[in-house]
């Protein structure tokens, strides 16, 4: 029986994208095209072979939202059995060719995500090629049954590659975010949050931020967590994804002081433009406090307010060389000097 990713020797015609090229390959490049510019006619979302190929690829385009039942668990299992499996030597086996050339290239899997695609090219010119995203079939196949993973399993997941913009990551959130319980969802992100690991505590601050959108659960909890995490957090992807919820205008005039000037900042940095950050400054414009004044300064002279950025040069004047106001007084002196 010949491997639905073995190609005969010569190039993939006609199509554009990895996907398309290798659906082509394997017979399947009208269908696939069809699926992503114009949606699917009934006898392609009957087509069982194609389903099949598409879990074995890694084809997530394909399978997702097309699940029939006729091939939901052969897919489940046939995606299963790459997952911990070293994409490259899997295709040198499938070719027959420990030597075979490898290439690897990114490729966009929607608007936002990506994934890997791996292409193995042996010495007689036959090919073999997949797309690293069977995590993310295999998570989203198991919620259409209804047989989902633990919260822990799903964070393993996504940080199998530890990339936030793959498919794999966005899909185990995504599948988490969907969990009945989400209380329970939202008091476990909040323990995570506190995790020694950079990446699983930005996994938490993505699912809390997920959870946020809807009705916030667990509000008060989250919140007394985010004040801890705001204060003690070094991470600015991080940070922003903790600042990014519906806690913000809370954040913005909390009690403390340097939860104050975090919110101020983080949003400062990555959403200046952002009407939450206009209002968190406006908010604070006549904060008093040392952590938070200095903040507020220097967004409003990045705004072009003269009056603020010579303030701020005063301050830093009265602070030690080199300190984080001398800084923020440089970086204020360089907007100013752009917008006149």
């Amino acid at each position: 029986m010949q491997d639905r990713l073995v190609y005969p020797a010569g190039p993939a015609v006609g199509e554009g994208s990895a996907l398309l090229r290798a659906a082509a390959a394997a017979g399947h490049g009208t269908r696939v095209r069809e699926l992503l510019e114009n949606g699917w006619s009934d006898s392609a979302r009957n087509d069982t072979e194609l389903m099949l190929w598409a879990a074995d690829y890694g084809a997530y385009q394909v399978i997702q939202d097309r699940l029939e039942e006729n091939t939901t668990k052969p897919m489940l299992r046939i995606a299963r059995s790459w997952v911990g499996v070293d994409p490259m030597t899997e295709l040198r086996r499938r070719l027959g060719d420990a030597g075979a050339v490898v290439q690897r290239e990114t490729v966009p899997v929607d608007a936002y995500d990506h994934t890997a695609s791996i292409r193995a090219t042996a010495a007689d010119g036959r090919w073999a090629q997949m797309q690293m995203a069977h995590v993310a079939i295999v998570t989203y196949v198991e919620e259409h049954l209804g047989i989902g993973a633990s919260l822990d399993e799903l964070m393993a997941r996504a940080l199998m590659d530890r990339d936030p913009n793959s498919v794999n990551w966005t899909q185990s959130w995504h599948t988490a975010s969907s969990r009945p319980d989400v209380e329970a969802t939202a008091r476990w992100a909040t323990a995570v949050l506190l995790a020694p690991d950079l990446h699983a505590r930005l996994y938490a601050a993505e699912l809390l931020h997920a959870l946020a959108i809807g009705p916030a659960p667990c509000r008060e909890e989250i919140l007394c967590v985010l004040r801890i995490r705001l204060t003690a957090e070094s991470d600015v992807s991080v940070l922003a994804s903790l600042i990014a919820t519906d806690l913000l205008a809370k954040l913005a005039t909390d009690c403390d002081g340097r939860v104050r000037a975090s919110a101020v900042r983080v949003l400062c940095t990555h959403a200046f433009d952002h009407p939450v950050t206009r209002r968190a400054i406006t908010v604070n414009r006549d904060d008093p406090d040392p952590h938070v004044r200095p903040e507020v300064l220097s967004a409003l002279a990045r705004s072009g307010d003269a009056t603020a950025c010579a303030e701020l040069m005063r301050l830093a004047g009265e602070a030690a060389p080199g300190s984080q106001l001398a800084m923020k007084a440089y970086d204020a002196e360089y907007w100013m000097q752009r917008i006149t």
